[in-house]
């Protein structure tokens, strides 16, 4: 009629006509006259070809009127074409053209997860395939993201030589061609599986077979460890290291793939929401106008219709009172997988706390999704219109993509450092065990019956610290036995100066008695020379005995006590006993009032009485003068007896402190044997220095008790 709106037409083709079987098609409905003038409704392209019988005979079905177009775009494959005839008193007055594409599967798309028929899935849907299907050399469908255009298929000929169902790599990918009865030729290709995918499967079976060894070893450590074996010292290098460095590893590439993926959903989350926004924006107004009653439904439901279109996305509008409106997928409500009514969670955000932004997680049956709802305001008066809201996917099998290119790329790293580090480890564990294995050889050598080699290593390390402390023992050991030595000889002097002093004794007494008795006899004697031989066998007896006293003395001497005592008092002590000798002149030299030292009083006393005593016997025909020096040296005291007494000859210097050594006529010889062992028993030195005919200096040095 012209007298009404052709847009009706197009109305009713859409509600009535066709069904809720064709919303996996993008549907455009145009009205011409004729190829050059357009009425209304939606711009077909290409409405010349169809508009020429001629041109659309190859595109005929076995339905008249019906076309079949390879239809390979972004957003759709394969198109239907049909042209009506429109007639008015058997006048051709228009055409009416339907162009029907059958829609591609949007990841993001989360109503037709639940809506899509596995029979209009590409092939490609699950698996990362492409195909083509070739006529006459001429391209006749194509799938996937692989350009099978320009001069593929002959490239494709000359390097398979028409041999049919062979694989061939060409372009990065790899081709799989047949043909079929008719002379088609089919190509499926799929990406080269390339030699870092191979890497990729070793570095996995290798760590996997790591891991399983490694977990293994933990379990027999842990259960030798229970039975109370271990591991050698290089086996726990070498684990210990491999743990440190697989564990770090590990746990870098857990937060790696945790970081990746949470990144990649705040960048979906976000453009989401801005894809979000920008809907809201050129909804709104039309949303506004229906609301106000200025706007029918039709329009607003083909507004919706084209931005869904247009952002390959799903978009659900309700009022304010949380109820549908409209949506672009109307089967979901009416086949009441969702109520018709907005999330309660969103609406409570939106309404009472006034979000305009909201992200909500829902859930239909198994089906886990995202929904953006946006706030939708009046652009003229600002209230609160109503709620639309576009669900969406995080796009699992991009991330999934990601996660897997990144996971193979350190995997790879991660096998080549650990092979690195596993041989590293061993080495290093060698090498770091080398100065132990050292140690070990060199204590197996040590011994009390030879003199023992110290350990040379030139770093202040912990291997370091070992072989000082290995090299202190062997010092120690060495004055021990030098100690023990000198323990033995001491014993065995005892020994002998217990039976010498025996021996010597038991003749002597009578031998004396029996000299008394003549001397008796010989008193009214006129013969000087007789009474002169009898004192002198006498006065020789005597000496024999404090000789044969002193050594039995020797013999008995107690062990000493070693603990802190004065040292001021027993040094003026001992010089008080000698005060009084007539060729002695004594001069000290001490500042210090107390001393505490630590050592035997009474025995260190007897070796400064000595001393003093030998000062005053050294030169008997002249008046010796000891100067007598007290020195304090941090946790020492040094006290130096200096006489002016001849000196010591060179040649008997070394035996000064050896046992039952002695210059002069009586005594024993052993006092300074006693006073060196009785020193250095405390922890002291003695030692002499002598200048002959000058004199002798005498050093004592002892360690202070500074607790």
């Amino acid at each position: 009629s012209p007298f009404l709106s052709k847009d009706v037409i197009i109305q009713k083709v859409r509600q009535v006509h066709l069904s809720s079987l064709f919303d996996k098609y993008e549907i455009k409905i145009g009205i011409y006259k004729d190829a050059d003038e357009w009425l209304t409704g939606d711009s077909i392209p290409d409405v010349e070809m169809i508009m020429d019988d001629e041109l659309m005979k190859p595109y005929r079905t076995e339905y008249d009127g019906i076309f079949f177009q390879n239809w390979n775009t972004v957003t759709a494959t394969k198109r239907y074409l049909s042209r009506i005839n429109i007639i008015r008193k058997e006048v051709q007055v228009g055409y009416l053209i339907l162009d029907l594409q059958l829609k591609k599967v949007i990841p993001n798309d989360v109503y037709f997860e639940l809506l899509v028929d596995n029979r209009f899935s590409p092939p490609n849907a699950e698996r990362e395939y492409n195909y083509a299907v070739f006529t006459n050399g001429e391209i006749t469908f194509s799938s996937g993201e692989f350009n099978y255009a320009g001069n593929f298929l002959n490239e494709l000929l000359a390097v398979n030589n028409a041999e049919n169902g062979k694989t061939i790599d060409l372009n990065g990918y790899t081709h799989y061609m047949m043909t079929d009865d008719e002379g088609r030729i089919i190509v499926v290709s799929a990406v080269t599986y390339s030699f870092w995918k191979i890497i990729t499967n070793f570095s996995f079976l290798f760590l996997l077979q790591a891991v399983i060894i490694l977990v293994i070893g933990l379990f027999i450590w842990f259960y030798n460890f229970y039975k109370g074996f271990n591991l050698n010292y290089s086996a726990r290098i070498q684990l210990f290291f491999n743990l440190a460095f697989f564990i770090p590893l590990l746990l870098v590439s857990i937060v790696t793939l945790s970081l990746i993926n949470s990144v990649f959903k705040e960048e979906v989350r976000s453009e989401y929401n801005e894809k979000a926004v920008n809907v809201a924006e050129n909804i709104s107004t039309v949303l506004d106008g229906y609301i106000h009653g200025t706007t029918n439904r039709e329009v607003l439901l083909n507004r919706l219709i084209e931005v869904s279109k247009f952002t390959n996305s799903d978009v659900n509008l309700f009022n304010k009172f949380g109820e549908l409106i409209a949506t672009s997928q109307p089967l979901i409500y009416e086949n009441k997988l969702l109520t018709r009514y907005v999330d309660s969670r969103a609406y409570s955000r939106m309404i009472e706390n006034n979000y305009t932004e909201w992200v909500n997680i829902e859930k239909v049956g198994s089906l886990n999704y995202n929904a953006n709802y946006i706030g939708l305001k009046s652009y003229h008066t600002g209230e609160f219109i109503g709620i639309m809201s576009i669900p969406y996917f995080d796009s699992e099998q991009h991330l999934e993509r990601q996660q897997i290119s990144i996971f193979s790329t350190i995997i790879n790293i991660f096998t080549l450092l650990f092979s690195v580090f596993v041989a590293v480890s061993y080495f290093v564990s060698r090498g770091l065990t080398i100065p132990l294995r050292m140690i070990t050889e060199k204590l197996k050598k040590t011994t009390l019956h030879r003199a023992n080699e110290p350990l040379t290593w030139h770093s202040e390390d912990e291997i370091g610290l070992m072989v000082s402390e290995y090299n202190k023992m062997v010092k120690k050991m060495e004055e021990n036995k030098r100690e023990l030595a000198i323990s033995q000889k001491e014993t065995a002097w005892r020994e002998i100066a217990q039976q010498v002093a025996h021996e010597i004794k038991n003749p002597l007494t009578p031998m004396k008695l029996t000299l008394q008795h003549l001397e008796r006899k010989l008193e009214n004697s006129d013969d000087p020379k007789n009474k002169l031989a009898l004192q002198n066998l006498l006065r020789h007896i005597d000496t024999l005995s404090d000789i044969a006293t002193s050594f039995s003395t020797f013999a008995r001497m107690p062990i000493p006590e070693y603990l802190p005592f004065e040292l001021i008092g027993t040094l003026r002590a001992a010089i008080g006993l000698h005060r009084n000798v007539k060729n002695l002149q004594i001069i000290e030299e001490i500042d210090e009032n107390i001393i505490v030292v630590l050592g035997d009083h009474q025995l260190i006393g007897r070796i400064f009485s000595n001393i003093i005593l030998n000062a005053s016997q050294a030169a008997p025909s002249k008046k010796v003068m000891l100067k007598i020096i007290l020195t304090v040296r941090d946790r020492k005291v040094v006290i130096e007896f200096q006489d002016n007494a001849g000196g010591i000859d060179e040649a008997i210097r070394s035996k000064i402190f050896v046992p039952n050594f002695t210059t002069k006529d009586t005594g024993s010889g052993i006092g300074l044997s006693i006073a060196k062992h009785g020193i250095e028993q405390s922890g002291g030195k003695i030692w002499f220095e002598s200048e002959t005919e000058v004199g002798t200096s005498f050093f004592i040095e002892l360690r202070r008790n500074l607790v």
